[in-house]
């Protein structure tokens, strides 16, 4: 039964590929495609150790911040902390943190909340307001949600475990607005008395803003997943009777 309902799962990945792979290799760019600028991993735009396209807006944490508060690029990682975070590829994405140096004395008695925050900005066809994004990140503790443009696309685990040590996969569908759009990662660092850094780590993986035909193919692989999805749930739950 495993087997057969994780084949599906596998063909059902393999037409998604084949579809984005199709309409993305397939169809003539129109000299009016809407374009993404803006959207950076975290830790690569980095001016005095300060990371130019990321913030702190919002939260609660011991030592308090002033908001909107500037997301600090993390040197030491490989070294500290202890468990280790995913290490850093530095130019190609590393940590953000709330402290310069890292504080291994944050949020001692009250779990600590960090909203970082990301623009970036889509021009082009008035009509192309939606698109696609994928990518992983890792946190100290957790991200609680992920916010695109006011719409959670993204709610994490409810069992307290931390996501620090590998990667955690994110994605949105047809979220995008013309102009700028927010992205927002909402951090919970847990209460400890000692030893406690927080951070983010982010990189995005795909985005775009696809052509109308295009869009109407994405669409169809999607509807197709759910359809491949659906008879797989009924079989799997005949077999089960």
């Amino acid at each position: 039964m495993s087997t057969t309902v994780g084949a599906l799962k596998l063909h059902s990945v393999g037409l998604l590929a084949l579809l984005l792979g199709t309409a993305a290799i397939s169809l003539p760019a129109s000299s009016q495609a809407a374009v993404i600028s803006g959207l950076t991993d975290t830790g690569v735009n980095v001016v005095g150790g300060i990371d130019q396209s990321w913030e702190i807006t919002g939260g609660l944490s011991v030592p308090p911040l002033t908001y909107p508060s500037s997301a600090y690029t993390d040197t030491t990682n490989g070294v500290f902390p202890i468990p280790p975070w995913v290490l850093n590829s530095p130019g190609v994405v590393s940590w953000d943190t709330p402290f310069t140096p890292v504080n291994s004395n944050t949020d001692p008695s009250v779990n600590g909340t960090y909203s970082y925050s990301t623009q970036f900005t889509v021009t082009g066809s008035v009509s192309s307001t939606v698109g696609y994004l994928t990518g992983q990140f890792a946190a100290d503790n957790e991200v609680a949600s992920i916010v695109l443009n006011g719409v959670t696309i993204y709610t994490g685990p409810t069992d307290g475990s931390s996501q620090f040590t590998g990667w955690t996969a994110f994605s949105d569908l047809g979220n995008f607005i013309q102009g700028e759009n927010t992205l927002v990662f909402n951090v919970v660092n847990y209460a400890q008395p000692g030893g406690n850094p927080s951070g983010l780590d982010v990189q995005f993986v795909s985005s775009a803003v696809p052509e109308p035909a295009t869009w109407a193919m994405l669409l169809l692989g999607f509807a197709g997943l759910g359809f491949v999805g659906r008879r797989a749930s009924r079989r799997d739950a005949a077999i089960a009777i």
